[in-house]
């Protein structure tokens, strides 16, 4: 369950087909929920996971080697600037 935080205020307006919104007042209704806090908790729990899914993600201990490999395969590829070319650029 969502932990709410502050009243609220705000109105969100979606538009639905007959059976769509059949299938979610059914859903809501065999959680014992009404069907505002159904449709906001499931709209909160399926945003934090899009949003986690921005800033993490789970890798196998295989997917996390041949991660590795690929950002020491980058650092590799990178060029690297010649120590002449430092010189000209900060004696401006």
């Amino acid at each position: 369950m969502a932990r709410r935080i502050g009243k609220r205020t705000r109105r969100l307006e979606v538009r639905l087909t007959e059976q769509e919104r059949e299938l979610i007042n059914n859903a809501a209704s065999s959680c014992g929920s009404d069907l505002t806090t159904f449709a906001v908790e499931s709209l909160i729990e399926s945003s934090r996971r899009v949003l986690a899914d921005r800033d993490s993600f789970v890798l196998s201990e295989a997917q996390k080697i041949a991660w590795e490999e690929i950002n020491s395969a980058w650092k590799t590829l990178t060029p690297r600037q010649p120590k002449s070319y430092s010189k000209v650029v900060n004696s401006s």
